[in-house]
């Protein structure tokens, strides 16, 4: 989920043109900003080369995009913070909404990971992005052009990524920073922690995705389990309760209903005017509803969004699901030159997830955890994994090392942030990742969904803490004041 959006009056910034930079190995070039920041945010932009690959087996090098965003404040922090977007394959070289409270604190860097955003090579597969294209068809057209380029996709991983970042590190001439990811960028995090523990001041982990997780196996069995904590929070409102009673039940039924005959349903161009006539199947239903849950904003407004739903009024359900499409989907960005989307690289995403995941998911697994999933869903959550396995065979790269895969210890003070209905990666992600990360403090926001940044006063206040002294626990007085107000009229 993309959760920064363009905002403010803009100011162009680019470091001054100057002669290449070599420090101990990686080439620095100075480069235009491409993107918007507000007025009186100084911006300084530009490129790293890196090598493909560490392990001697390729020559190629890579030129990853990077900013740095000066602080705001007159005395700021000397442990600039360095933003890690999830994905994998999110752009990150955009000015995120949240960005004005952590700049008062010290510097922010952001960075384009290796095969995603103004990165070069890109690993936008622009063919998933026609929705004409067969999906396992368009996969094999993209790996095939980007293969035919010379590019080593099994070198687009986050071992590599990781090495990366204190290539960047180096380059900027920065002792220690801080590293706050999100999502994937979590996992990334952890794999600096894993690999460079003393360069860290701290780390920040929101919506965390652990290595030691099998999450294609998982991703059912928490889907259930994290429309039940929104079922659940409804049953325990009285306000909510009464406007939608048994509302699990009702959901359920009205999925299995729609799989055995998909409803058809009349929406309004929001352009024209013009009527649309629609098909709404309960795939499609469970899939709004999953990635609904991601933004916090949206979350209030669920029970009755499925209540619209079971009483055959799909169109308002799905205005109230989806929401605004820029705010959902965040800022598109596009280069001058043609009509890609490149705020989300799709062969970053299956170079990480096919080494990461795919190489280690068991099928007699994912049947055995899907077991006691109600009924109605149990074989759209199985198909959703034997989908994401059939573009990982197609794509072919090499699997992530046994030890990637095994648990992140590391004594540097890391805060975790959960999100109560997270769907992707739910509050059991920081529990693992807690019990092996000695100085960590670990928090769950009620009402909270993917990411807890900038979704209340209390996650903010919580942050600059802990960025202000990450060796003491922030006080979190304020968490049993956060809940979720339902709507119900």
């Amino acid at each position: 989920m993309r959760l920064f959006r363009l905002i403010g009056v803009f100011l162009i910034c680019s470091m001054a043109l100057s002669v290449p930079r070599q420090a101990q190995g990686a080439l620095v070039e100075d480069a235009e900003c491409f993107f918007e920041v507000p007025e009186g945010i100084i911006a300084e932009c530009g490129y790293l080369r890196v090598p493909e690959r560490r392990d001697g087996r390729s020559n190629a090098t890579l030129r990853l995009y990077f900013a740095r965003l000066h602080s705001t404040s007159a005395d700021p922090s000397p442990y600039p913070i360095l933003y890690l977007s999830g994905g994998p394959g999110g752009n990150g070289v955009e000015y995120p909404d949240w960005a004005d409270s952590l700049l008062a604190y010290s510097d922010l860097i952001l960075l384009d990971q290796r095969g995603t955003g103004f990165s070069e090579p890109s690993l936008n597969c622009i063919e998933l992005e026609r929705s004409d294209k067969d999906e396992l068809a368009a996969t094999q057209a993209c790996r095939d052009r980007l293969a035919g380029q010379g590019i080593d996709l099994s070198a687009y991983n986050t071992t590599e990524s990781a090495a990366d970042l204190d290539d960047l590190r180096v380059a900027l001439g920065i002792e220690q920073w801080t590293l706050y990811g999100i999502s994937y960028g979590t996992r990334l995090a952890l794999e600096a922690l894993r690999q460079k523990p003393e360069t860290l001041r701290s780390a920040i982990l929101d919506a965390v995705y652990p290595p030691n997780v099998l999450a294609y196996e998982v991703q059912g069995p928490n889907t259930v389990k994290q429309f039940k904590a929104l079922f659940n929070a409804c049953a325990e409102d009285f306000a909510c309760r009464r406007a939608f009673p048994d509302l699990e039940s009702a959901f359920y039924a009205l999925i299995a209903a729609l799989d055995a005959e998909p409803a058809e349903y009349t929406a309004r161009d929001p352009e024209t005017g013009e009527a649309i006539q629609n098909t709404l199947g309960g795939a499609e239903l469970v899939d709004m509803l999953f990635q609904a849950m991601y933004d916090a904003e949206r979350i209030p407004s669920l029970p009755k969004a499925i209540w619209l739903a079971v009483q055959g009024a799909y169109a308002e359900s799905i205005a109230l699901m989806t929401g605004d499409e820029d705010a959902a989907n965040g800022y598109t960005r596009r280069r001058a030159d043609d009509d890609e989307d490149l705020s989300d690289s799709e062969g970053m995403f299956l170079s990480v997830e096919c080494a990461e995941e795919g190489a280690f998911t068991d099928m007699a697994r994912v049947d055995a955890r899907l077991r006691d999933a109600p009924e109605a869903i149990a074989d759209k959550l199985r198909s959703d994994v034997e989908r994401a396995l059939a573009q990982c065979r197609i794509w072919a790269v090499q699997a992530a090392s046994a030890a990637f895969k095994t648990p992140v210890r590391a004594s540097v003070p890391v805060l975790i942030l959960n999100g109560a209905f997270d769907p992707i990666t739910p509050p059991a992600f920081g529990d693992l990742a807690a019990a092996t990360l000695s100085n960590s403090h670990n928090l769950t926001f009620r009402g909270v969904g993917h990411g807890a940044i900038a979704t209340s006063a209390c996650a903010d206040g919580i942050i600059i803490a802990f960025l202000d002294d990450p060796d003491s626990a922030p006080d979190d007085a304020c968490l049993a004041d956060l809940d979720v107000r339902f709507v119900t009229e």
